[in-house]
Parts: C-alpha cells; structure tokens; sequence
C-alpha cells in the first residue's frame, strides 16, 4: 500500500524504546545474561528480522493474532536491548496509535518461556532455554 494514498499508513509511528539491560535486575526483579539477549537476536533474525508484538501482556506461548499491535526490531545499544517499534494496521495496533496519542504512557517489554535460577541477591536470572516470544506493549513494564 502507498502511504499517499491510505493516510494510516503514513501516520504509522515509529519509535526507539529501552526494553532491558543486560546483568541488571529489571522490575520484576528478572536479569537477562548476554547469552540470553544474543538468543533474542538470533531469533529475531530467523524470524524476518522483527518480532511481532501484543498490545498487553502475552500470557501464552503464542501470538495470538487477535492482540497482535506492532512489530519491533531488536539492537544492542552498549547494554541495553533497544527496539525500533513500528504500529501495525490492526485493531489493536490502532488502539495502541490512540493510547500513544491521548498521552499514555507505554513500556515495551519481552515475553517468552524458559526457566530461571534465583541468585543469592534473590534475583531471577534468566536461563539459556529462555525462548522469546514477543515484545509486547504494556502500561508498566519490567
């Protein structure tokens, strides 16, 4: 489609969002290893080179192509995990277009299955069967 001819794809919103840091603890009181960031990237790359994102927590092992809202495109910035978020022409996507412009504020953060050893600082370090699955928008990421 040609963005001058459908005025929502000329609108779409692109924007660089912070998703973790390497080794360091996020919200949820969660650290991902580089070993662990290196697999998200080699995934994304198998995957078309982006990785599909809900609009809300993912809750599965799966896209669920009715909460599908944007796709983002993973890169190292140093430590931190960055993502190029692009909005996507569904229902969703656009219900994530109109939050963003009524000002509210979203946090971009991963979502996957895998398992997890609590350190002595009772930190959740993400092991390497870690799989991601999305990047998904929420209101208080981790």
């Amino acid at each position: 489609m040609n963005p001058a001819t459908n005025p929502w794809l000329a609108n779409r919103f692109f924007k660089r969002q912070y998703v973790l840091e390497v080794g360091k603890p996020n919200k949820n009181n969660r650290v991902y290893p580089q070993s662990v960031v290196d697999k998200m990237l080699e995934f994304q790359q198998a995957n078309g080179g982006f990785v599909h994102g809900h609009l809300g927590f993912t809750g599965t092992s799966m896209i669920s192509f009715n909460n599908l809202s944007h796709q983002a495109t993973l890169y190292m910035d140093g430590d931190k995990l960055l993502a190029d978020i692009k909005l996507l022409n569904t229902p969703k996507g656009r219900e994530l277009k109109d939050m963003i412009a009524s000002g509210v504020h979203i946090d971009y953060r991963t979502a996957g299955v895998g398992s997890g050893q609590v350190n002595a600082d009772g930190v959740m370090v993400i092991g390497d069967n870690y799989k991601l699955i999305s990047v998904d928008a929420v209101t208080d990421g981790a």
